[in-house]
C-alpha cells in the first residue's frame, strides 16, 4: 500500500497486480468483502452500493473520508500523484 496525492489530500491506495491480494485486503479492511477470481486474475469486490470488479492495473483506493473504490489505472495516473 503506497501513499498518494491530489490537490494535497493524501489518500491509501494499491495496484492490483495479480499477486498481492493480501494488500487488496488489508486496504479494504472493515469495507468490502473480497472474491478472488483465477483466470484472469480479477477480484469482485462486494460494497454497500453492489459489486464492483478489480482488474490487472486497477487500483483499490481508501480516501480521505475512509471509503474504499477502485478505479482505473488511467483515471487514477491523471488524479493522483505518489507522496
Amino acid at each position: 500500500m503506497a501513499k498518494y496525492q491530489k490537490n494535497g489530500t493524501e489518500i491509501d491506495a494499491v495496484q492490483w497486480t495479480g499477486f498481492n491480494i493480501d494488500e487488496v485486503v488489508e486496504i479494504g479492511k472493515g469495507h468490502l468483502s473480497v472474491q478472488y477470481l483465477d483466470e484472469p486474475p480479477t477480484v469482485r469486490i462486494h460494497m454497500p452500493a453492489g459489486v464492483q470488479t478489480l482488474t490487472l492495473g486497477d487500483y483499490l483506493v481508501r480516501g480521505a473520508d475512509g471509503n474504499v473504490y477502485p478505479m482505473k489505472m488511467e483515471q487514477f495516473d491523471k488524479e493522483f500523484n505518489k507522496s
